[in-house]
C-alpha cells in the first residue's frame, strides 16, 4: 500500500486512531513534528476536532555517516544521545560539536516561525498525540515523547501512518499507546510509502498549521 500524500496519511491516521481508541478521546491535544508530519498532523486535528500545534525536534547525525542518528534536539533543552550508536561510531560529543550547533540553529529558527511567540500548549492532564509522517529510527519520536511525559499528560499517544520494527521498539516503551496502521520488519525509506513525498516547505508548513485551531 502507498499513500499518495501526507494529507491523505492524516485521514487514514485519524481513522485508525478512532478505532483503537474507542472513539475521539476528551480534550485532544495534536503535535506535530515538523516538516513532515505537519500534514499529517493537520489531517488528524481535523478528524478529530482537536487543538494542534508543533513539537521542534531535529536529529543529530554521524558526520561521516548521516543515516546513522546520534542523537536528538529538541528546545531549550540539551542533547539526547544515542550512548550505543556513539560508542559504536567511536565519536565522542566533542566532536559533535559543530553539528549540534547547526541543528540548534534550525531548530530555532523553526520554532520562532512556525510557533512565533506563542506559549508552548498545555499538556498537563490532556490526552496528547504526537503525530509524524513515519518512523524509520523513533530516535527524535522517542526524545520528544520523553519530553512531553515530564508535563505529565493524562495520556500520550504517538501516532504515525508507518514505522520500522526498530522505532516500533523505540517508542513504545515511552508511550502509553502507539497507534500506526501499517508497521514494517524493514523500512528502508518512510518515502517508499508515499506518492508525493516531497520535503514541505515553511510556507506549507505554516498554511497547514492555519487550517486547523492553535493550540492553548
Amino acid at each position: 500500500m502507498r499513500f499518495h500524500d501526507r494529507e491523505q496519511a492524516g485521514r487514514d491516521l485519524a481513522e485508525a486512531l478512532c478505532r483503537q481508541l474507542g472513539g475521539v478521546p476528551p480534550d485532544p491535544l495534536v503535535l506535530a513534528l515538523p516538516p513532515g508530519g505537519v500534514p499529517v498532523g493537520a489531517a488528524v486535528a481535523t478528524v478529530l476536532g482537536a487543538q494542534f500545534d508543533v513539537l521542534v525536534a531535529r536529529l543529530v547525525r554521524a558526520p561521516d555517516s548521516p543515516e546513522v542518528p546520534v542523537g536528538a534536539l529538541l528546545p531549550g533543552t540539551p542533547p539526547q544521545w544515542q550512548e550505543h550508536a556513539l560508542r559504536t561510531m567511536g565519536l565522542t560529543k566533542q566532536r559533535l560539536a559543530g553539528e549540534v550547533a547547526d541543528g540548534r540553529a534550525e531548530v530555532d529558527r523553526c520554532e520562532a516561525l512556525y510557533r512565533e511567540d506563542r506559549p508552548f500548549p498545555r499538556v498537563r492532564g490532556r490526552t496528547v498525540i504526537l503525530v509524524g509522517d513515519g518512523l524509520a529510527t523513533g530516535v527524535v519520536a522517542r526524545a520528544a515523547l520523553c519530553r512531553l511525559r515530564e508535563q505529565r499528560p493524562a495520556r500520550l499517544i504517538m501516532a504515525a501512518p508507518v514505522s520500522a520494527a526498530r522505532a516500533t521498539a523505540a517508542v513504545q516503551p515511552v508511550a502509553d499507546e502507539l497507534v500506526c496502521p501499517h508497521r514494517s520488519w524493514y523500512l528502508r525509506d518512510v518515502g517508499d510509502w508515499y506518492e508525493d513525498f516531497h520535503p514541505p516547505s515553511d510556507r506549507e508548513v505554516l498554511d497547514a498549521m492555519a487550517t486547523v485551531p492553535a493550540a492553548s
